[in-house]
């Protein structure tokens, strides 16, 4: 029996951005593959070294709960520690004063 020419690709670190950024096209151009053809199998390689080359590049870093908490009422939108009263419910704005209405 005689055996088709194995499909061939070179596996190569991502090292920079340019790296990655060449390996994301490939992916996309190979995202459509057959899953179990060696297109796939090259794909599925190059999927994970992206994923580790990200993980280093732009690691997430957890915020401690009370840092987080104070960097969400800053910025989405301003917020004070009144807004945060427990007897708010958290996705509602503060109740807006209303003027007496004349009698």
């Amino acid at each position: 029996m005689q055996l088709k020419e194995p499909f061939r690709f070179d596996i190569k670190p991502i090292r920079d951005d340019r790296d990655h950024a060449d390996a994301l096209r490939t992916i996309e151009a190979l995202w459509d593959a057959e899953p179990g053809s060696p297109e796939f199998d090259h794909m599925d390689v190059l999927v994970t070294l992206v994923e580790a080359y990200e993980t280093r590049r732009w690691p997430i870093v957890e915020l401690d709960p009370i840092a987080a908490i104070e960097a969400e009422m800053v910025c989405f939108p301003p917020r004070s520690r009144h807004d945060l009263r427990s007897d708010q419910h958290p996705f509602q704005p503060p109740p807006t004063p209303t003027k007496p209405r004349p009698s």
